[in-house]
């Protein structure tokens, strides 16, 4: 079965996966940003990096790209073509989780089919605190990140399951309820 999680950053998606792969061991897990967090470290793209934005460093990057639509343009340019095309090649797999944050967002570049979709969410305060505790961004930095993705709200909607990591039902009750509606 291909089952893709996404959903806003923040919101429990690593969990979400952590427990997939251990429920679901005969699944592939395909994590795009690792695949991302991978192109940093290749040689060929920290010099396409270097010469489109002076440092292939990830977070001086992601403050100049969350400033700019037109940055970002120029980083998914480098980038996207090489994850779609390894997303593709994992999408091959008929048991395969795909980690995809921004799943919906670049829906209409991908050429994949999966069976369902999972979006996990949490309240907005919640989402807020995980971030700045995780990560030390300021509230604008997230905003800005925020505002450049797909709202919470769209994403449940769109999505075939919503899971909550901030509610009284544990998110493996409510995992556990999905596996018998699509018989796993």
């Amino acid at each position: 079965m291909r089952i893709v999680i996404t959903g806003g950053m923040g919101c429990g998606k690593s969990t979400i996966v952590k427990y997939l792969r251990s429920r679901l061991s005969d699944h592939d897990v395909f994590d795009v940003d690792e695949c991302v967090r991978d192109l940093y470290n290749d040689d060929i793209v920290q010099m396409m990096l270097d010469a489109e934005f002076d440092s292939h460093d990830r977070s001086v990057i992601s403050d100049i790209v969350f400033q700019s639509t037109e940055a970002k343009a120029r980083l998914y340019a480098i980038m996207n073509a090489t994850v779609l095309n390894k997303l593709q090649i994992a999408a091959k797999n008929d048991r395969v989780i795909i980690d995809m944050p921004l799943y919906f967002e670049f829906q209409p570049q991908l050429h994949i089919t999966v069976d369902h979709i999972i979006c996990v969410s949490c309240s907005p305060a919640t989402q807020l605190q995980r971030i700045r505790d995780r990560d030390g961004f300021t509230d604008e930095k997230i905003s800005s990140i925020l505002l450049q993705q797909l709202p919470l709200s769209e994403k449940e909607r769109r999505a075939d399951f919503v899971v909550f990591t901030d509610t009284n039902v544990p998110y493996t009750t409510q995992l556990e309820k999905i596996f018998l509606k699509i018989g796993l």
